[in-house]
Order: structure tokens, then sequence, then C-alpha cells
């Protein structure tokens, strides 16, 4: 048995490491493509004369810790996060301290790395499929409720709102960390029993919804409006087609077919108070690409793959 048990922990290293190479190599593409088609600049480009230590590429993300958090999320449930962690994050303190980053851009650093481990894992875990609840309301309830409250808090003050949501991501990623570890935290058992998913990892989607929300403020940050309407399509979109479409879909969609019209429906109805909130033919378009998103059949989490697309066509179209 002890045998079986070494050649099995080796058979999970070895996937974890591949995941890690997968993820940096992945991480540093988006990474670099982000800086090349997101003109945000940097706080040391606004200063006149530019110090000379400003680099004269764009901002957003920051490399240095999107690669700093590629090393994180592929070592969560080993005890090299302690590690790497700490590191990453004060990687991303030293790049805002030096005056080449803020932190809207290290938080879009923080949800680059997710979307690159996000897909490294799909390409190696090919296996991995994700197991519905019986009742899906109560999650999704939670779901649509949060993104209501962070666009009331992006209303009401934007800078403090970030703030809460970059510090409530960094804990809740360290409250992932130690779930995986096998140490009990009374209220995030009870939460992860009520509303998380079978075979998953703990906590993993409300932390990619968090990193998701980070991207669209991180990228957004100058249009508050803009933010709140790819949030509300992000909750309540993804929100009603789950619960349409596991309680009345019937149809299933041509390119997926455990996906339904009727759940594609409900997200372009959920949608639509983003468009009355900013009227204008590109929210309408982002709306309609993030539906057709969430009904791809492919394993990467929809909580990062719609706020990195929406957040890119209004950054660059409006």
């Amino acid at each position: 048995m002890r045998f079986l048990d070494r050649m099995e922990s080796k058979g999970r290293m070895g996937r974890r490491v591949k995941i890690l190479i997968l993820t940096i190599i992945i991480t540093t593409i988006l990474a670099q493509t982000f800086k090349m088609i997101l003109p945000v600049e940097r706080p040391c480009q606004m200063i006149n004369p530019i110090p000379n230590h400003c680099p004269t590429n764009n901002a957003y993300p920051s490399g240095h810790t999107s690669i700093a958090f590629s090393f994180v999320y592929p070592f969560l449930g080993s005890k090299l996060f302690f590690l790497f962690y700490p590191l990453a994050i004060i990687v991303g303190y030293w790049r805002v301290f030096l005056g080449v980053h803020t932190w809207f851009d290290i938080a879009g650093s923080i949800a680059t790395a997710a979307l690159g481990y996000s897909v490294a894992e799909a390409v190696i875990n090919k296996e991995k499929r994700v197991e519905y609840r019986m009742n899906e309301t109560p999650r999704q309830i939670i779901h649509i409720s949060v993104g209501i409250l962070m666009c009331i808090g992006i209303w009401v003050n934007l800078i403090w709102t970030f703030y809460i949501i970059l510090i409530g991501t960094i804990i809740g990623m360290l409250i992932v960390q130690l779930e995986l570890i096998g140490l009990k935290l009374p209220i995030a058992d009870y939460m992860l029993d009520k509303f998380e998913r079978k075979d998953v990892v703990p906590g993993e989607g409300s932390l990619y919804y968090a990193v998701g929300a980070l991207f669209i403020i991180g990228l957004l940050r100058n249009n508050p409006l803009m933010i709140i309407s790819l949030i509300l399509i992000l909750s309540l979109g993804d929100g009603l087609a789950t619960l349409l479409g596991k309680r009345y879909g019937k149809y299933s969609l041509p390119w997926n077919r455990n996906k339904t019209f009727e759940g594609t429906i409900g997200f372009i109805i959920g949608g639509i108070p983003s468009v009355l909130i900013l009227q204008n033919p590109i929210t309408l378009t982002v709306l309609i690409i993030s539906a057709f998103v969430e009904s791809l059949p492919i394993k990467i989490d929809d909580n990062l793959t719609i706020p990195v697309i929406g957040s890119i066509i209004f950054f660059l179209l409006l």
C-alpha cells in the first residue's frame, strides 16, 4: 500500500509540474498580449520628465506579478504554496512601490495568472467535469447577490470597493489553500457544504468570480458604468442561465449538448439591465458574445473568460 501511495503521490506531483510549466508559458503569452493591445499608461510615465527607471511598454497587467502568481495557482493544496504565495504578493507590492504599476495593474496580473492556470488545467486534466448540485438555486442566488452588492459598492465608491475585493481575494486564496490541506474552518466549511458543487476544488468558483471582477475593475478603472454593466452580465446573466437552463431546459445547443437554448436565453434576459445602464450597441454586443462564451463546451471557468473578453471589448471599442 505504501508503494502504491508513493506512486500515486508521484503521479499527482508529475501532473502538478506539467500544469505549472504550462501555466507559466500561457500566463506569459497572455500578459505580453494584453500589454500589446491594451494601451494603459504606467504611473511613472505620467511624470514629467519620465524617470530613467520607467519602462516604455504598457502597464496592464504587470508581467512580473503575472509570472509570480503563475507559480501560486498550480501549488494550491501543496506546502510549496506557502513559499510562492507571499513571494508573489511581495513582487506585486514591489512593482507598485517602484511606481511602475498601480494596484489596478496588479489585480489584472492575479486574474491573468488565474486564466493561464485555468487553461493549463483544462489541457492537462482532460477528465475534469463539473457536477451540478441537485438544487442550484441557493448557489445562484448568492452568485447574483454578490454581483449586485459589488455593483452598489462600485457606484458608491469605486476605489474602496476595489480594495475590499482585492484584499478579500488575497484572503480567499489562502482560505482555499487551508481547506485543501485539511484545516477546518467552520464558516468556510459550512458555506462549502451548503453551496459548493461536487468534485471541484473547494472555493475555486468563488475565487475565480472575485478574480474575474478584479480584471474588470483593473482594466476599466476609469469608467464605473462599464464595470457595473459587465459585472451585471457576469452575475445576473450567468446566474439566470444556470437557473433557467436547469429548471426549464429541454432543447440542447448544437455545439454543446450540456447547455440549452433556454439557458442561453436566460443569460441574455439576465443581461438586459446592463444594456439599460450603459445604453450602447457595444454593451449589447458584449452581452451576446458573453452568452455565447458561456455556452461553449470548454473547461475554462466562465468567471474568467467572460470578464476578460468583455473587458477587452469595452476597453477597445468604447
